[in-house]
């Protein structure tokens, strides 16, 4: 299906939603979402029914993986939870807590070209943003934890909502990409900056 340019899409049209993901699953698109409920719901880009996987959600983010899609959800308590989704539709999902929190908005990247193929977290617990790389989608076996930015140091400004991706001929920087908010009259922009990704090459 072709997106028109230019033209509003109704997601679920009783609520809005806080956070987003996309997934690819057997060829059918997944929208993944935080209703205003709390609560994380997925919906197949062509489809009318929305399914619910988890309550007290806050953020959401999804890679799209061989014969699967890895869905990573924060509760309302800033626990992160990792859920290899397998099959769209309602049913019994195996989540795993992966013993990161304080997280209120986060991100995930897999680093296909870097030695070793690395996944790599950033969380934004509101103070400081932190980067975790594993080897793993369940963050069972992290490499490395490394504070990658805080708001301590610019007091002016508040830098939130951290997004991850790593150039296809890069293999040790990432770029993690910003909302700034400006202390002094509320305005809000993008920005981004440049991180080494440690124990990779």
């Amino acid at each position: 299906m072709s997106i028109p340019v230019d033209q509003y899409f109704t997601v679920d049209p009783s609520s809005e939603f806080k956070s987003k993901a996309h997934g690819i699953l057997f060829s059918q698109e997944l929208f993944f979402y935080v209703a205003d409920t709390g609560e994380l719901r997925v919906r197949a880009f062509n489809g009318l029914i929305a399914y619910a996987i988890a309550q007290n959600v806050i953020w959401a983010s999804a890679l799209t993986a061989a014969n699967r899609v890895d869905l990573w959800y924060a509760t309302s308590g800033g626990a992160i939870f990792y859920i290899p989704y397998f099959h769209f539709g309602s049913g019994t999902l195996a989540k795993v807590p992966i013993g990161i929190s304080a997280a209120l908005t986060f991100d995930v990247f897999y680093c296909l070209n870097s030695t070793p193929p690395v996944y790599c977290m950033v969380t934004d617990n509101g103070i400081v943003h932190t980067l975790y790389v594993a080897d793993d989608p369940a963050f069972s076996s992290i490499r490395a934890t490394k504070q990658i930015y805080s708001n301590a140091q610019d007091t002016s400004r508040f830098v939130t909502r951290p997004r991850i991706a790593m150039h296809p001929q890069d293999t040790t920087r990432m770029t993690v990409h910003c909302q700034t908010i400006l202390l002094s009259n509320g305005q809000s922009s993008t920005g981004f900056y440049v991180v080494k990704v440690p124990t990779i090459s």
